[in-house]
């Protein structure tokens, strides 16, 4: 680690799938073999139709849609005439990752620029890649914390190593960082973002997936996300990144993110003993009413419309048992009716058979009919 930033090889093919958020390319009057295979994962984006305008000085910003990778770098290092040169690697590694600073990019995957179709010696390009990257970031690092030299092959591997290894003693030293024993808090306070800048713990990369997730006007919601972990594993501190990068992104240009984006922070821990929902739904309404006029008509409205919802609820539920009395009250009245319906039918037989005229009538039908059997 250097000046704060790690560095590491990545030996793939593949590094869109890295946890890189920008990463570097090479063209010429085209884009290399590692950017065409980028282009085809990504070929919604925006890629530049003429390279030929490129300098070394001067690179190119394709946006990427990818859930870590954000953006690609395109930087050529050939001269006017075409041809890669040493001083045009040199100028287009320096400017990449500046480029990459002023972007705030935090992982960036860096290629050995030349060294694919335009066949520059790794031997003699590794060297000159690493130190203009070192060169730029001793100047500022911005919130660079990683970057990695991505390569394809073990010869390119072993040529970054070697660089690596022959390195000046003065381009390894390091600033100080703070180390165990100094006097710091490891408390997060749940209402103050901290910036991706400060992370320390390499998680940078899911908690901007996971914001642009969350603040993205197309996202379904209700949305619900889970954080788990061992006590002390960094789930507070990565809540405190999460907070910042939301509201960066709420305040961001362009419609893509929600504008107004409320954060509540709520310590279950605090109200432990106590009535933990009204608890809650205090410290909801609380942080609502925020000082602003905006906040205090926010609050106020919802409070407003879960009263209304409320007052809806308890009139249905009277309703309903008004309803449910009244459907009981005339069952009542219609099993009484059909008991005395019953009733006055026998009533009725009982008299009639009484009648001997009628009652030999009667006996003459059921003798017609077939039945003989007073019973049936």
């Amino acid at each position: 680690m250097i000046n704060g930033v790690e560095f590491s090889i990545a030996r793939t093919s593949k590094p869109w799938v890295l946890k890189i958020d920008t990463l570097v390319l090479s063209a010429a009057y085209s884009l290399g073999s590692l950017g065409m295979a980028l282009q085809e994962q990504f070929p919604d984006a925006a890629w530049p139709t003429d390279y030929s305008d490129l300098t070394p000085d001067r690179p190119a910003l394709v946006e990427l849609d990818g859930l870590l990778l954000r953006r690609a770098i395109v930087a050529t290092p050939c001269e006017s005439d075409g041809d890669p040169s040493l001083s045009a690697i040199t100028m287009a590694a320096e400017r990449a990752i500046a480029m990459a600073i002023d972007l705030g990019a935090i992982f960036v995957g860096m290629p050995l620029l030349a060294t694919g179709l335009l066949g520059s010696p790794v031997e003699q390009v590794a060297p000159i890649v690493i130190q203009a990257v070192l060169r730029t970031l001793r100047r500022r690092t911005g919130r660079i914390r990683r970057v990695a030299f991505v390569c394809r092959d073990i010869k390119t591997d072993d040529a970054i190593r070697a660089a690596w290894n022959t390195l000046p003693y003065h381009d390894l030293i390091t600033t100080p960082v703070e180390l165990a024993g100094g006097v710091s808090s490891d408390l997060v306070d749940l209402n103050v973002g901290i910036p991706l800048a400060n992370d320390r713990l390499g998680v940078a990369p899911y908690v901007s997936m996971l914001a642009t997730v969350m603040a993205d006007r197309s996202t379904p919601l209700p949305l619900s996300v889970g954080i788990f972990g061992r006590w002390g594993s960094g789930k507070s501190y990565f809540m405190g990144m999460l907070r910042d990068q939301i509201e960066r992104l709420a305040g961001s240009a362009g419609n893509r993110y929600c504008g107004e984006i409320v954060q509540i922070g709520f310590n279950a821990w605090h109200y432990a003993d106590s009535n933990l929902w009204a608890s809650l739904g205090d410290e909801i309404f609380r942080q609502l009413d925020g000082p602003d006029p905006s906040s205090r008509e926010r609050a106020a409205r919802i409070r407003d419309e879960l009263a209304e919802r409320l007052d809806q609820r308890k009139q249905l539920d009277a309703d309903t048992r008004q309803a449910q009395a009244t459907v009981a009250a005339l069952r009542a009245k219609v099993d009484t009716a059909t008991a005395e319906q019953e009733t006055s039918a026998r009533d009725l037989i009982a008299a009639l058979r009484k009648s001997p005229v009628v009652k030999a009538k009667i006996d003459k039908l059921w003798g017609q009919l077939g039945v003989t059997d007073d019973v049936e």
